[in-house]
């Protein structure tokens, strides 16, 4: 993630090495990543803490498996709350 032209991040939260919450830990530490959006895919049950940890770090959650169209509408529904927010 060396370039720039990152326009968001999807991950699994269980992950290889590191976890999803230490990943997403360090991206939000890197100035030039920090703001890029984040959506985090579990098969896990999102329960309170689950949600609360990734709105703490800033990030949208959803279960896995999904359909391609909902993942799409999800994709959309960020970077439109992004485009109000900056508006």
């Amino acid at each position: 993630m060396q370039d720039n032209s990152v326009d968001m991040i999807i991950q699994d939260i269980i992950r290889p090495v590191i976890d999803g919450w230490e990943f997403l830990k360090i991206i939000r530490l890197q100035e030039r990543l920090k703001d890029i959006p984040v959506l985090i895919m579990t098969s896990f049950d999102l329960d309170e803490d689950f949600i609360k940890k990734a709105e703490v770090l800033d990030a949208r959650c959803t279960l896995k498996p999904l359909r391609a169209t909902v993942l799409k509408d999800i994709i959309c529904n960020i970077f439109s709350d992004i485009t109000i927010r900056s508006s």
